[in-house]
């Protein structure tokens, strides 16, 4: 009996179908492995994932002796997502100009008040009265959790970690707005079929390609 005129029918892809083959360390599967799924995802079986650290900014912090009233405002996010955890430092070397130095110490650059600085931690300052002088500081504390990084489609125009390829969910995954959920991805030592898997919708041939490429280095390979 066919389908009635009119009805159409339509199957999710079944958990991990997309594998071909995959490798076991001997006490369990090589390839696979259990990851936190972020708010607010609808991601079907051989769903091309990205990973975002979640990251806590501590409120800026000015210094105590500071002379200017100006304010500094975090961007949302406040982050890209190759920033580093701990302490960003904002000095001012004029009533205008600032430089920025990273955890470790490096300088990151020059920075104006009225213009966004966008290396690592994204904020924009705002001059008031009186004016700043050298010597200003503000700070800002960036706790990142590598391990509590929760996974999203790939999307290769983010700029918060969900650019770069990372893994391939094994089954369909639907999360509410403010709800993770666990699920299961191959992350390595597999052999995928290309085009079983899903990828951000637009994306360019180009930007397929890296995100290949980029799973390739996991020891993911492709049919």
């Amino acid at each position: 009996m066919g389908t009635p005129q009119g009805i159409t029918l339509s199957e999710n892809a079944h958990p991990f179908t997309f594998l071909v083959s995959e490798d076991s360390d001997g006490s369990g599967y090589l390839s696979r492995d259990t990851v936190t799924i972020g708010p607010a995802q609808t991601l079907p079986a051989g769903q091309v994932l990205g990973a975002k650290a979640l990251t806590t900014i501590v409120p800026v912090a000015a210094a105590g002796s500071n002379v200017g009233a100006g304010t500094l405002t975090l961007a949302s996010p406040g982050v890209t997502a190759d920033v580093d955890a701990g302490v960003y430092r904002i000095v001012f070397t004029d009533a205008t100009h600032f430089l920025v130095e990273d955890p470790a110490k490096t300088i990151l650059g020059e920075g104006v008040c009225g213009a966004a600085w966008t290396k690592h931690v994204l904020f924009t300052i705002a001059t008031g009265s009186p004016a700043f002088a050298a010597g200003d500081t503000f700070t800002v504390t960036v706790d990142k959790t590598v391990a509590g990084e929760v996974y999203v489609a790939w999307n290769p125009a983010g700029t918060d970690g969900s650019e770069r390829a990372r893994a391939i969910l094994g089954y369909r995954t639907v999360t509410g707005a403010s709800v993770t959920a666990q699920a299961t991805v191959i992350n390595g030592h597999a052999v995928v079929r290309l085009a079983d898997l899903t990828w951000a919708s637009g994306a360019t041939q180009a930007q397929i390609d890296e995100a290949v490429r980029t799973l390739g280095k996991s020891l993911i390979k492709f049919r």
